[in-house]
């Protein structure tokens, strides 16, 4: 096996402890009055939602790679982008669909202590091509709104690639500066700009490895991106990014399991609060003892787990293996 096969799946890795670490926060403290803010299990997912950061440095390192070795030229746009739409849509659309559903049937049940069911249609429908984060709409899942990022960050790529990698210098420096700078666009977080510092280090990192980039240009404009996360997101998410591109670069042998769980990674960050999150407010109706909480928050995400895989293999592989057949 390669040493680039290897590092990729490392990416897998990385991929699945992110999801890991997004679903064990949603689901232990997700719901304030579930467990104690003192348990020592409440306290190890405090930084969970950062994964969400892991994810914009594994998708700056793998998409760039992939544009690299798939030879993407701006022409092919319009094929790159209907690939990651055809891989990334239909289980984001089904996984609303979930959503819906179990927003249904919790109406159904004896303890459901919510408001009654009352869907805003016009909503949902903000949720296709992302339109909710212009309009500030609620999401309907809080995960959706990274979605968001990810795809403007696809369409962002799509344009400024060329420049990335062009055989003068000076125009590929000016494209990394370029987007160093928008970091600062004043806009909503539910926009790429301001996570742009971990997108490039993915990026900067994948085109050192790719051979565009010298090691005094990697150097450079990785060194300028962790500065800009440190005075923007603060020392935990950039060392998580730190975290992510080291894994990538240096972890070249990966546990099976951990694989699986990258390749997985999607779906489970897809449904881990609609079912996962379910089960635990269930729970909290039905008893008050903390230990059987517990017991059953661990149910809970063994549950997402399997649910992630049978989604996947339904929902997800048929996307992965259509977006396979686009080229570019």
């Amino acid at each position: 096996m390669s040493n680039n096969n290897k590092n990729i799946k490392a990416v897998e890795m990385m991929r699945g402890i992110a999801a890991m670490m997004v679903a064990y926060f949603h689901i232990f403290r997700g719901n304030p009055r579930y467990l104690p803010d003192s348990n020592v299990f409440v306290k190890l997912g405090a930084y969970g939602w950062a994964g969400v950061e892991m994810f914009f440095v594994i998708s700056g390192f793998i998409i760039t790679y992939a544009m690299f070795h798939g030879g993407y030229r701006l022409a092919r746009a319009h094929r790159f982008v209907a690939k990651r739409f055809v891989r990334l849509e239909p289980p984001y659309i089904v996984s609303i669909v979930v959503v819906l559903v179990l927003m249904y049937v919790s109406t159904l049940s004896p303890h459901y202590r919510g408001a009654g069911l009352d869907i805003d249609w016009g909503n949902v429908l903000g949720h296709l091509g992302y339109v909710n984060a212009f309009t500030g709409e609620k999401w309907l899942q809080d995960v959706y709104w990274t979605l968001a990022v990810e795809f403007e960050f696809y369409l962002g790529l799509a344009l400024i690639y060329p420049l990335l990698v062009h055989r003068k210098k000076w125009a590929s420096w000016l494209a990394a500066a370029a987007l160093l700078a928008m970091t600062f666009v004043p806009v909503p977080k539910e926009h790429v700009f301001q996570y742009l510092p971990f997108f490039v280090m993915g990026i900067s990192y994948s085109l050192l490895r790719c051979g565009v980039y010298s090691s005094v240009e990697f150097g450079f404009f990785f060194a300028v991106a962790v500065i800009l996360g440190l005075y923007i997101h603060g020392p935990i998410l950039v060392g998580l990014g730190l975290i992510t591109v080291a894994a990538i670069a240096f972890i070249h042998n990966v546990p099976r399991w951990l694989t699986w769980l990258g390749h997985i990674s999607y779906s489970l960050y897809l449904l881990h609060i609609p079912i996962g999150g379910r089960i635990v407010n269930i729970t909290e109706v039905l008893t008050k003892n903390v230990n059987l909480r517990l017991i059953v928050a661990f149910v809970a995400l063994a549950v997402c787990i399997f649910c992630a895989y049978l989604f996947n293999r339904l929902v997800e592989r048929p996307s992965q293996k259509l977006s396979k057949r686009i080229s570019y």
